[in-house]
């Protein structure tokens, strides 16, 4: 076809016609000869190729730093881990059982093809990991229960896909779950719950052969000297590297390089409780204005309060009577009175203004607001030069209470952004993950006051 050769040719393929296979006499065969650096649509999200040496520092042992560390290993880096605790997992990264399972909106945006692809890609790589002797991951299959007005309105609405997602009316729900239920459901048969902490102590097992690990470490600074990165503990350098990771959760806008990133803490508490001879029955989790989990231990996880802004780790009476009494309103016949929590954790997540994850390269944020402060005239795209990052610096974090949906994927779009790689999902869902998004939406409004000020 010559308007594909035309094509081709036009940004610096060498096209030639060569023997075709089957029927076809001929095909096209088109070869790159040079390098080249395409400009993007939106040049505040254009990064410059990372061209310096494969050396990386990780800050945070959770699920996000733990990833990423094996995103880059996979891929022939040196990679040092820093961790502020004694073992990883000591955040929200170690609750007892997480769900894994999609987040379904009526329309098609960007943070829901993220969260789709996302959603497929943790449940490979879960699967793989289950191959490979990890034994934390239940494939059951999730019931999200038609209990809102969003959740209805999604069960009447959306087709069901085979093998993936399904609409399903109360008592088709119940046989699937085990026990009697009064509301009609979303079934996601893919989805299930992993158990985080011996999902992030396989991890560290096998990178704990191959990087180099320092706990009990509170990183305070970074600074970069020349084309590396230094680490201070207090005023002592006690790690460098070419390109420094941040997946630290809301701790990452400690820095003075990340101080104006939206991120905040977002407190969550999860209760368990003794099962009861109805409740030992639940095949599968259940999503409702909160989730209820199968027993495990003779125990239900149930959960969780959000509540953002509060970094306290301290257990409250009141979110466990708020966690049973959501669970009553919906699911109320598996326990037949009031069941006092046997057991409590409390734990703090990071979440952005806007609830998705911050995952790419580090802005200047001065530069940033110097080259596009008049962005609100409406001017091209081309009037712009591409925006100023600091080399080799970048974040992983802000995936509130989706962390073990969202990590997986989020590791792999950093790894192929530090190799030079083609983007596992579209320049749409990478700009709707940049750290900046927020400054530039703002910029565009003329409403830019500081995010965090």
């Amino acid at each position: 076809a010559g308007f594909v050769r035309r094509g081709l040719a036009a940004v610096g393929f060498e096209v030639k016609k060569v023997p075709a296979f089957g029927r076809k006499r001929d095909m096209l065969s088109a070869q790159m000869l040079q390098s080249v650096t395409f400009q993007q649509h939106k040049p505040w999200f254009q990064i410059a190729p990372y061209h310096a040496a494969k050396t990386a520092v990780i800050v945070g042992a959770g699920i996000a730093g733990l990833t990423t560390a094996y995103a880059l290993l996979q891929r022939g880096w040196q990679v040092s881990l820093i961790e502020q605790y004694d073992k990883v997992a000591q955040q929200a990264s170690g609750n007892p059982q997480a769900l894994v399972m999609p987040k379904i909106s009526l329309q098609s945006s960007a943070d829901s093809q993220f969260y789709t692809a996302a959603f497929l890609y943790a449940v490979a790589r879960l699967n793989y990991l289950t191959s490979q002797g990890f034994d934390g991951w239940k494939q059951t299959g999730v019931l999200q229960l038609a209990c809102t007005a969003r959740t209805i309105k999604q069960v009447k609405m959306l087709s069901p896909i085979k093998h993936f997602m399904d609409g399903l009316n109360a008592e088709q729900a119940s046989d699937l779950a085990g026990i009697p239920l009064t509301h009609s459901a979303l079934w996601f048969e893919q989805a299930g719950y992993c158990e985080p902490a011996r999902l992030c102590e396989y991890l560290f097992e096998y990178l704990s052969q191959k990087i180099h690990l320092q706990f009990n470490t509170n990183i305070n600074r970074i600074e970069q000297k020349g084309s590396r990165w230094q680490l201070f503990k207090q005023n002592t350098c006690i790690a460098s590297a070419d390109a420094v990771v941040l997946c630290n959760a809301y701790q990452s806008r400690q820095f003075s390089q990340t101080a104006y990133l939206p991120i905040a803490p977002a407190r969550g508490q999860v209760s368990l409780l003794p099962v009861s001879s109805s409740s030992q029955n639940l095949t599968c989790p259940i999503v409702y204005d909160g989730y209820v989990m199968p027993a495990q231990q003779k125990r239900h996880l149930i959960g969780a309060s959000f509540e953002q802004g509060d970094n306290s780790h301290h257990l409250r009476a009141e979110d466990d009577a708020d966690n049973f009494h959501r669970l009553q309103q919906t699911v109320a016949h598996i326990f037949a009175s009031r069941t006092d929590a046997e057991q409590s954790r409390a734990s703090v997540r990071a979440v952005s203004h806007d609830r998705m994850p911050l995952v790419g390269a580090v802005a200047d944020k001065e530069k940033i607001v110097d080259q596009y402060a008049d962005l609100y005239k409406g001017r091209s795209h081309d009037a712009y030069q591409a925006a100023a990052y600091y080399p080799g610096l970048y974040i992983n974090t802000a995936h509130g209470a989706r962390g073990f949906v969202s990590s997986f994927l989020s590791a792999e779009i950093i790894a192929a952004q530090l190799n030079n790689e083609p983007l596992p999902v579209s320049s749409g869902v990478v700009d709707a993950l940049h750290p900046s998004r927020l400054m530039i939406k703002q910029l565009y409004k003329r409403q830019y006051k500081g995010l965090n000020e």
